[in-house]
């Protein structure tokens, strides 16, 4: 077994017992996280049937749904924002994208309860766009952060040059910009969407009445001692969540590169 450094200039021959370490120790984080809901679900088989009908089928479709629609806003608004910013240094551009960029340091339920007071404003604010609202006011600092990663590789001197040649702003964003930020769109999409599924203070908080998610199922059947009912539903936010992080790993390799 071969481990590269950084630099990848050496490398570091495993041998024997070390090489068996080595592999037991990566293998842990895996073994541990997965391999007892596994074990558990397998022993518990008979009564984890019980929990396949048409309203998982429900949740778990309004629960991608949601995903999606929230990482496509945020990843839109990171991308405005970051723009936006790169071509004015006004103050007022300034504040916003420091304001858009703490959601995520505040507590969901902070945020949450921040959003209920609008609630008793003499406007009349749906739940699902509060719900939809505070998913984005928290994870826009991930989205964002993505955006702000690729624009790096982008020099201004690029933007200038193009200027002077007559390139307006909307041809600069679509020949130079987005074919460099597909990679970072890609992967803060994805990682809104993840952490979207799993949320569980701000959906618990702002949904609508009967709107749950499979979080919020787990949260209930977990207060309700139903583990049986509640590890189906976290076994699907896992393979979700799985099925999302093996997607990102060429795009990771491919921004190293």
């Amino acid at each position: 077994m071969k481990i590269l450094l950084l630099n990848n200039s050496q490398a570091w021959n495993l041998k024997n017992y070390r090489s068996f370490a080595a592999i037991l120790l990566a293998l842990f984080p895996a073994l541990f996280s997965l391999g007892i809901p596994i074990l558990w679900v397998s022993i518990n088989i008979d009564q984890i049937q019980r929990g396949f009908n048409s309203e998982l089928l429900i949740l778990t479709t309004r629960t991608i749904g949601l995903g999606a629609i929230v990482a496509f806003l945020a990843m839109s608004f990171s991308i405005l924002v970051s723009l936006a910013n790169r071509w004015n240094k006004g103050i007022l551009i300034k504040i916003t994208t420091f304001l858009s960029g703490i959601g995520y340091a505040i507590p969901g339920t902070v945020l949450a309860i921040s959003l209920l007071t609008l609630t008793n404003s003499k406007f009349f604010i749906a739940p699902i766009i509060l719900l939809i609202w505070g998913y984005i006011t928290r994870f826009l600092t991930i989205s964002k952060g993505t955006i702000d990663s690729g624009l790096e590789r982008v020099s201004p001197n690029i933007d200038e040059a193009a200027a002077i040649l007559g390139a307006n702003q909307s041809k600069i964003i679509k020949r130079i910009h987005m074919p460099i930020l597909k990679g970072p769109i890609f992967v803060g999409t994805l990682l809104v969407f993840v952490d979207t599924i799993k949320e569980l203070p701000i959906t618990f908080l702002l949904r609508p009445f009967n709107f749950d998610t499979l979080s919020v199922r787990i949260y209930q059947y977990a207060g309700d001692e139903r583990m049986a009912e509640a590890i189906l539903p976290a076994i699907i936010i896992t393979i979700l969540g799985l099925i999302a992080s093996s997607t990102l790993i060429p795009s990771l390799e491919n921004n190293e590169n």
